[in-house]
This record gives structure tokens, C-alpha cells and sequence, in this order.
């Protein structure tokens, strides 16, 4: 009888998800401390007891600070990503399934997207709507659209011609009924591991954003925001720094090993 082999990247990266997902949620309801109150007194004390990930140069407590951050991070990557994914993967099913020219037009808008840095993109927003979450939120939505476009498509254009479609097309079934019951869920796997490195990339790219100074602004606390606060008391207190930066880190590689994961899967069927 042979077992079947753990997937050891899916069960790690649902760990690392769940143990920032769980800190996160907590955060909506108790912190140690006040994430915004300042105690000049009490700044650069190294983690302890009282202050288990240490304080900052205001003296904050650096816990409650990344438990708060966490929700702005996580915040701007669900929407950003759930959003772009449901509209790149209604705009691939239409190309990937109707007229030649629906099709054509869909893909020339897609490139036309890729053919603008996301990054310039995120500049250009801020410079129209001001820093803060929604230029950061707009800004991945439309980088990620034409990602899911292209990887719904692509498998939608291999999926019809299979002998089942062909089949519930011959007894009449009406288009709607072929793609949702047929075409979309043969289609998940690959949007999955797609879904997952874009929620990595999301996180990266608000942390980023955050750090250059056009992300969430103070006293709002976000990973990348404290990073970039915390980078001129690097050898006087390094904590600063290395908490924030696992957190970033370990919902990057959560991510992406639940991504790793899926494709391990998928690949043995």
C-alpha cells in the first residue's frame, strides 16, 4: 500500500499564513498597548517581557505596532488582488471562449496595460489622488488584471476543444452552464498558484510603496512604513527592523509555498 506524500510546502505556507492571519485578526480587538502612543521615556527598550518585540524610537510598543500594520498590509492585498482576479478572470473567460474578435480587442487592452510599469502607475495615482491605500489598491488591481486575463485565456482556449465540452455544447447546454460548470473549474489550478504569488507580490509592493513614503502615511502603522522609519537606528536597535521584516517576510514565503504547494498538487493529478 503506498502512502501518500505530505505536501510539506502547502502545510508550511498555510502555517505561516495562519499565524499572521491569527495575529492580525487579534489586532482588531486587543494590542498590548496603544499602537500610537508615544513614551520618549521608553524608547529603544530591547524586547522583554513587558514589551515582547521591543519599542521604538517614539517608544512605541513595537508588537501592537506590526499586529495594526498587519491589517493595513493584508488589507490593501485582499481587495487589490480578489478585485484584479475577478475582473482579469471574467474578461479571460469572454476571450477565451467567445468571437475572435472580442478576443483580440480583450488582449490588445491587456498588453497595452503590461506595456505600463506598475510601478509608474502607483506614482502617477498618488500624484492624482494623494498617498494612502487607494492609489496603492487601484495600482495593483490593474497591474493584476491582465495576468489573470492572460492565464484564463490561455487555458479556456485548451479547455473547449476537449471531447466534454464539445459534448455539452452537442446536447445544448448553454454557454453559461459550459463555463462555470465546465471550463472554470478545470481552469483553478493555475489561477490558484497565480493568485497566491500575486498576494506575495501584493504584499511586497504595499510594503514597498509604504517604505518610499507614497503608501499609508503616520501615524497609521504599516510593515514597510516602520521599516523605512527604522532604518537610521539599524545598530542602535536592530529589532526594529528584524520584526517588521519577518512579517513581511513570512507572509511572502506563505504565499508563495502555498503556491508551490498547490502546483505540487495539480501537477500529480
Amino acid at each position: 500500500m503506498r502512502l501518500k506524500k505530505i505536501n510539506f510546502p502547502l502545510i508550511l505556507g498555510c502555517l505561516f499564513i495562519l499565524i499572521v492571519f491569527v495575529v492580525t485578526v487579534v489586532g482588531f480587538f486587543y494590542t498590548p498597548y496603544d499602537p500610537n502612543q508615544m513614551a520618549i521615556r521608553n524608547r529603544f527598550i530591547a524586547p522583554s517581557k513587558t514589551n515582547l518585540f521591543g519599542t521604538d524610537q517614539y517608544g512605541r510598543d513595537l508588537l501592537s505596532r506590526i499586529m495594526v500594520g498587519g491589517q493595513t498590509t493584508l488589507t490593501v492585498s485582499i481587495i487589490a488582488v480578489t478585485v484584479g482576479m475577478v475582473i482579469g478572470i471574467t474578461l479571460g473567460a469572454i476571450a477565451g471562449y467567445t468571437s475572435h474578435a472580442w478576443d483580440e480587442f480583450l488582449m490588445r487592452i491587456a498588453d497595452g496595460i503590461y506595456a505600463f510599469p506598475s510601478f509608474l502607475l502607483a506614482l502617477l495615482l498618488v500624484t492624482i489622488l494623494g498617498s494612502g491605500k487607494t492609489p496603492i489598491i487601484i495600482a495593483i488591481i490593474i497591474g493584476n488584471v491582465p495576468v489573470f486575463m492572460r492565464i484564463t485565456r490561455s487555458n479556456f482556449l485548451k479547455l473547449r476543444e476537449m471531447d466534454y465540452v464539445m459534448a455539452a455544447r452537442a446536447i445544448g447546454a448553454s454557454p453559461w452552464r459550459i463555463v462555470f460548470k465546465h471550463l472554470l473549474p478545470n481552469a483553478l489550478g493555475p489561477i490558484l498558484v497565480q493568485g497566491t504569488a500575486s498576494f506575495a507580490a501584493a504584499i511586497l509592493a504595499e510594503a514597498s510603496l509604504s517604505y518610499l513614503g507614497i503608501g499609508v502615511q503616520p501615524p497609521q502603522a504599516s510593515w514597510g512604513r516602520m521599516l523605512r522609519e527604522a532604518q537610521s537606528f539599524a545598530t542602535l536597535a536592530p529589532w526594529t527592523i528584524v520584526f517588521p521584516g519577518i512579517a513581511i517576510g513570512l507572509s511572502v514565503l506563505g504565499f508563495n509555498l502555498i503556491g508551490d504547494g498547490i502546483n505540487r498538487y495539480n501537477s500529480k493529478d
